[in-house]
C-alpha cells in the first residue's frame, strides 16, 4: 500500500448558507419601521462604504428597504445587513429584539468588537435562519439559541480574532438538543476540545435533518462513532483541522447524497474506503495533508 494523498476537485464547492424568506414588498407596519429607524441609531458603521443602511430612513416604506424583507401583512421577517462595515455591540436593550416575527437574521461580515452574543436574541422566537459568521462575537453561546425549535440554518463560524466563541455551558448537546429541524450547521473555529470524542454521538442524536455540517478548527477528537451513519441527508461534511486520528469511516460511502467531503489535517491513517468514491453525487473530496493515510487511488 503507498501513502495517500488525495485531493479530487470536480466542482468548487464551497459551504454557503441562504436566507430562506421570499421578499414580498407591502406596506410596513409602523411600530416595527420605528424599531428599525432606532436599530439603525444605535449602530456604528461607515456610510460611505456600503449601501443597505443608508436606504433606511422615515420617508419611506420599510419594506422597501435594503436588506429588509417583509411578509404580506408588512410584518418585518427577513433582515440582513451582512457586510455594512458595522463596529460597535449590540445590547440586549437593542430595538432590534422588538421584531417578534423575524425568521431571518444576518449579521455576517461584521465587527461586534468580541462582545458577547446578547441573550435577548432569545425573544426572536420565530427565527429560522442565523448567520453570524466572522462577526467578531466572544464569549459563551447564550442558552436561548437552544429554544428556537423551528431553526433550519445555524452559522456560528469563525469569530475568532477577537477572542472565541465557547460552548461550556450550554455545551453542545444542550444547545442542539432541541434544534430537530437544523438542516445546515456551520460551527468552523468554535472550540468544542470539550466534547471530547463525543460530539459525532450529539449530533447524530440530536440532528436528524442536518445535511450541512462544517467544523474546521474546532478541536475535535476521533474517531467517528458510527451512530453518526444516521446522517443519511448529509451532502456536504467538512472537518478539516481535527484530531480525528483514526480511519475514514466505511459507512461514509452510505451517504448516498453527498456532494463535497474534506478531511484535511485531520490525522487520519488506515485505508480509504474505495467505496466511497461510488457516491453518484460526489463532486469534491479532500484528503491532502494526512500522511498516514494509505490506499491505492481508483
Amino acid at each position: 500500500m503507498t501513502t495517500l494523498f488525495f485531493h479530487l476537485l470536480l466542482f468548487l464547492i464551497t459551504p454557503c448558507v441562504t436566507n430562506l424568506i421570499p421578499a414580498v414588498h407591502s406596506k410596513c407596519i409602523e411600530a416595527q419601521k420605528q424599531s428599525l429607524l432606532s436599530f439603525k441609531n444605535s449602530l456604528v458603521f461607515d456610510s460611505s462604504s456600503y449601501s443597505k443602511l443608508i436606504t433606511w430612513n422615515s420617508s419611506t416604506e420599510c419594506c422597501s428597504w435594503l436588506g429588509v424583507t417583509c411578509s404580506t401583512n408588512g410584518s418585518v421577517v427577513g433582515l440582513d445587513i451582512s457586510s455594512e462595515s458595522i463596529s460597535c455591540n449590540i445590547d440586549d436593550s437593542s430595538s432590534l429584539f422588538q421584531l417578534e416575527h423575524l425568521q431571518s437574521l444576518n449579521l455576517a461580515y461584521n465587527d461586534f468588537n468580541g462582545s458577547s452574543i446578547p441573550s435577548a436574541i432569545g425573544k426572536l422566537a420565530s427565527l429560522r435562519y442565523l448567520n453570524l459568521t466572522y462577526a467578531f462575537y466572544s464569549g459563551q453561546i447564550p442558552i436561548e439559541v437552544a429554544h428556537w425549535t423551528r431553526l433550519t440554518v445555524l452559522d456560528l463560524s469563525s469569530n475568532y480574532l477577537n477572542g472565541e466563541l465557547k460552548l461550556e455551558n450550554p455545551n453542545l448537546g444542550l444547545l442542539i438538543q432541541n434544534l430537530t429541524e437544523l438542516t445546515e450547521l456551520h460551527h468552523d473555529y468554535l472550540n468544542l476540545s470539550a466534547e471530547g470524542s463525543l460530539w459525532s454521538q450529539t449530533i447524530s442524536s440530536s440532528l436528524p435533518k442536518l445535511s450541512v455540517l462544517t467544523l474546521s478548527y474546532c478541536d475535535l477528537s476521533g474517531p467517528i462513532h458510527e451512530s453518526f451513519a444516521r446522517l443519511h441527508s448529509l451532502s456536504m461534511l467538512i472537518l478539516d483541522k481535527n484530531y480525528i486520528s483514526a480511519p475514514v469511516p466505511k459507512f461514509f460511502a452510505n451517504f448516498s447524497s453527498l456532494v463535497s467531503l474534506s478531511l484535511s489535517n485531520c490525522n487520519l491513517h488506515g485505508a480509504f474506503p474505495k467505496e466511497l468514491l461510488q457516491i453518484p453525487t460526489l463532486q469534491s473530496v479532500d484528503l491532502s495533508t494526512n500522511s498516514e493515510l494509505q490506499g491505492s487511488l481508483p
